[in-house]
């Protein structure tokens, strides 16, 4: 809200881990919860309430495989709940801003006016690829070996995935053959977010299993949150002379804080 960014949700707002999945864990059930019947629509009205001061920001929300499970056993995707939750303030409001339903992957495309004076005038695209993400914990590569894969599947300025919990980022850049002959460099960033999950808890003599589930696999601590991008549209130029041409790219910085 501080700075204004746009919020796209990757998926897995919801743990989804009840008592049929071995990860299920009771002591961690938040004290809002406990004793309720209908604990998935509980959780919906809490999750709905923590977005409710953010609902502006975010364009986005996706699913991930925490709620591929709870659509699976319940036949209902909680994911569409929150948002209809949080249009229906939107719509009271009346303004246009809609929360859309990314599902388990997709395209962001931001058009940029390069002179916001002149609407016919030239304008720049950014193409942002999303997936929830996939695979087992890597906990040596860290998904870079997913974004090779991306990279060499689809086309995009930039790659979003979480899943893996891992914090990471890779920089790369293609060169491609313009309509005039030139070469034009394309930024291609490659983002892996973090959760806001404590794996590792302190354990005392009260309560000695009170450990996770990552904890007992000896899974690895990791790093926490998401990441900002910031997109620059810029006009550069090749050439000198005749051979001068005008390039509109689209400038990208990665950054954990904005």
């Amino acid at each position: 809200m501080r700075v204004g960014a746009r919020v796209l949700v990757n998926g897995d707002v919801f743990d989804g881990i009840d008592f049929r999945d071995k990860r299920f864990d009771a002591s961690v059930l938040l004290p809002e919860l406990r004793g309720e019947k209908d604990l998935q629509g509980a959780v919906v009205r809490l999750a709905a309430e923590y977005f409710e001061p953010y609902r502006r920001n975010v364009d986005v929300i996706g699913i991930g495989n925490h709620e591929e499970k709870w659509i699976g056993w319940n036949a209902n995707d909680p994911v569409a709940r929150l948002i209809e939750r949080l249009n229906a303030k939107n719509e009271k409001e009346k303004g246009e801003h809609r929360i859309r339903h990314g599902g388990i992957c997709g395209y962001i495309r931001t058009r940029f006016q390069m002179d916001p004076t002149d609407p016919r005038g030239a304008k720049v695209n950014h193409d942002l690829l999303y997936h929830h993400g996939s695979g087992g914990d890597s906990p040596v590569t860290r998904g870079s070996i997913d974004f090779y894969r991306r990279e060499n599947q689809f086309i995009f300025d930039a790659v979003t995935m979480g899943h893996k919990h891992h914090r990471s980022f890779m920089d790369g850049c293609v060169i491609e053959l313009s309509a005039r002959g030139h070469l034009n460099f394309r930024e291609r960033k490659s983002i892996q977010t973090g959760s806001y999950y404590v794996n590792y808890r302190r354990t005392t003599q009260r309560r000695p299993l009170a450990y996770s589930y990552a904890e007992s696999k000896a899974h690895s601590p990791k790093p926490h949150g998401g990441m900002f991008l910031r997109m620059r549209p810029m006009l550069t130029q090749q050439g000198e002379g005749k051979t001068r041409v005008r390039i509109r790219q689209v400038m990208q910085d990665v950054m954990t804080q904005p």
